[in-house]
């Protein structure tokens, strides 16, 4: 097959062009459950005015490669821009090396809007380099260790250290609430908490942290004289809490700091070793400096590619992107 001319398409996501697809992540991956859990949420039931984008690579109907791509929109100094999270982007074994990919992005880049790409492999951001993506910075993990010993005793070698499954059980700190849906009362909070960044709405949200179907998610509403004014994500894997997302009512002074402290504060009480966070925000990132996280010097990689739009006119670290954006957190 590797013979055989390589011809170019890309299409928006629908059921037929799924079948392709998982028949090429096979390939590649081999069967995988919580691939076969995810495809139709991921893909299909994106809530967004614009289809998910597959760009694929085809060899006599046959999808060899393909990246695709996630419309967002963004706001920036009052204006709404036009974006697309890379995502899933992989070629079929016999096709390695042959520059599909390079010629995937290319292809996608040409379509228009910002292009973002996060949690790159070293290998594939060194590609994306050439085709001329730039660095978005700041762009690296902070790390606040919230049980030194049992972070100390993994660093040397014990595996078996996973949360405390009381961490899993019901979590009270007054003036906050677990969220188990989100309804439609939240859209004041949601326009309060609205700053430059991508536009989050009622619907993503819903989708993004409680329809999803391979990632569990607790998720905390905070209150103040029975306003909303800060929404927490957390999640918890073997010894880790991750800090996925948080959004803030921007009048609130005490905020993000006041939800940072309450992370900590799940953190410790599900006996993690270490809570993670990342952020591209000024504020954010002062606001975990500040309650003891400290660079961790890993960096997804995170850059991005217009050939519309002059990347140097923004200031990223004013634009508010968090763990949970992208597909980094749940693939």
């Amino acid at each position: 097959m590797s013979d055989e001319e390589v011809k170019y398409f890309s299409y928006p996501a629908s059921d037929e062009l799924l079948d392709k697809y998982c028949a090429l992540f096979k390939t590649v991956y081999g069967d995988s459950e919580s691939f076969q859990k995810r495809i139709q949420w991921e893909l299909l039931q994106y809530p967004s005015k614009l289809p998910v984008t597959l760009f694929c690579a085809e060899v006599n109907d046959t999808i060899v490669g393909v990246t695709i791509r996630h419309p967002v929109e963004i706001l920036h100094k009052g204006k709404v821009l036009s974006a697309f999270f890379a995502s899933n982007s992989m070629v079929h074994p016999e096709y390695r090396g042959k520059g599909l990919i390079r010629e995937l992005y290319t292809m996608a880049a040409a379509a228009g809007g910002l292009q973002l790409s996060k949690g790159t492999a070293d290998e594939m951001y060194k590609v994306l380099k050439k085709i001329g993506y730039q660095d978005i910075i700041p762009n690296t993990y902070q790390v606040c260790i919230v049980d030194p010993i049992k972070w100390a005793l993994k660093k040397i070698g014990f595996r078996n250290l996973a949360c405390n499954s009381l961490g899993m059980g019901a979590f009270l700190v007054k003036g906050y609430s677990e969220l188990h849906t989100i309804s439609d009362d939240l859209q004041d909070f949601c326009d309060r908490a609205q700053r430059d960044g991508i536009i989050k709405d009622l619907q993503y949200l819903m989708w993004r942290y409680l329809e999803i179907p391979h990632r569990s998610y607790r998720l905390f509403l905070r209150k103040s004289d029975d306003k909303a004014v800060s929404l927490i994500v957390l999640r918890v894997t073997g010894s880790t809490v991750y800090l996925v997302d948080l959004l803030w009512d921007v009048k609130t002074l005490d905020e993000p700091e006041a939800s940072v402290m309450f992370a900590k504060s799940f953190a410790r009480d599900a006996r993690a070793s270490k809570l993670i966070a990342w952020a591209t925000l000024k504020q954010m990132r002062d606001a975990l400096s500040r309650n003891y996280f400290f660079n961790r010097g890993e960096t997804p990689h995170f850059s991005c590619y217009s050939g519309q739009l002059d990347n140097e006119i923004i200031d990223w670290s004013s634009l508010h992107f968090v763990h949970g954006d992208g597909d980094i957190e749940y693939l």
